[in-house]
């Protein structure tokens, strides 16, 4: 609809989420990451966190409610 032009020119957007997950701090170096998870590519561009198996944790071991709510590798809830 917004490509079609349905609803005339897009001139902005809102998103709003009531969800607070607050993560105070990153947790400490805990080992080494597993071999299948490349962790250099996984921390990417951000700033660089030591391992630890809590920004994995979750049912396939990359439960979005963990890693996403640390600023640095997420957006929290609306991200």
């Amino acid at each position: 609809m917004i490509r079609d032009g349905a609803i005339g020119e897009l001139e902005s957007v809102c998103a709003w989420g009531d969800r607070q997950l607050p993560k105070p701090g990153y947790p400490a170096a805990a080992g080494d990451p597993p071999k299948h998870i490349h962790y250099d590519l996984w921390i990417g561009p951000s700033p660089f966190h030591p391992y630890n198996p809590e920004y994995f944790a979750g049912g396939s071991g990359m439960n979005c409610l963990s890693w996403n709510m640390y600023w640095d590798f997420g957006s929290g809830q609306v991200g």
